[in-house]
């Protein structure tokens, strides 16, 4: 059974070498206007191949998803001190200037509230963290508190986010797709089971890859 990739490869193999016959017929097509005095006066036509689009229609097969790997809590942990050092503190002077300094080394992050907000409940980790900005601070009025509060789980919400998306890619990166790129097998495949893949081959970008046209074959 092919490989999606190898179909890939061929598709751009192709593309590389429909650019080097234009090249070829080009440079014949040279040498019969210098010969002709009629066609000596005109400029020699030559056939270009820039890019090529292709539509590919592909059955799917199977899917084998990877597991997601569970995040290191403490990893996690470190990472909202930096975000709350660098992203909340620096934009609230009103923390800055009282209270204990802007050392959150010592914040208490507790494991349970990070998983809670991992699976989507932020508050336990805003509520922990406002908790501990707070002590020693009684000069911060109810106003900026509550901005406070916001800022901070603004940034609980995007650190949650940005996990998120490193789960998504590395379970992608580690799961399988089988598929069936055949046309006979493709037509007799149940509907629901296909998909279509648009793919672009820009043979200019080739060529700033291999300058060499002895490497396109």
């Amino acid at each position: 059974m092919a490989q999606l990739g190898e179909v890939l490869g061929g598709m751009l193999t192709d593309v590389v070498r429909a650019r080097m016959a234009a090249d070829e017929v080009t440079a014949e097509a040279v040498d019969a206007y210098r010969a002709d005095p009629t066609l000596a006066s005109l400029s020699v036509p030559r056939a270009t191949v820039s890019s090529l689009t292709v539509r590919l229609n592909f059955a799917v097969n199977s899917v084998e998803l990877a597991s997601a790997v569970p995040f290191d809590l403490d990893e996690v942990g470190e990472s909202w001190t930096k975000r709350l050092a660098d992203r909340v503190l620096e934009k609230f002077p009103p923390i800055r200037s009282t209270g204990r300094g802007t050392d959150l080394r010592s914040v208490p992050v507790v494991r349970d509230d990070l998983d809670v907000g991992l699976r989507g409940d932020l508050e336990p980790l805003v509520a922990t963290t406002m908790g501990h900005l707070m002590q020693g601070r009684g000069r911060v009025s109810a106003a900026e508190r509550e901005e406070l509060a916001d800022l901070v789980r603004d940034q609980a919400r995007l650190l949650v986010e940005d996990l998120r998306r490193v789960r998504f890619a590395d379970v992608a990166k580690r799961s399988t797709i089988d598929v069936e790129v055949g046309a006979a097998e493709v037509a007799q495949s149940p509907p629901e089971t296909l998909q279509s893949l648009e793919v672009t081959f820009a043979v200019d970008d080739l060529e700033e890859i291999l300058p060499d046209p002895a490497q396109w074959r």
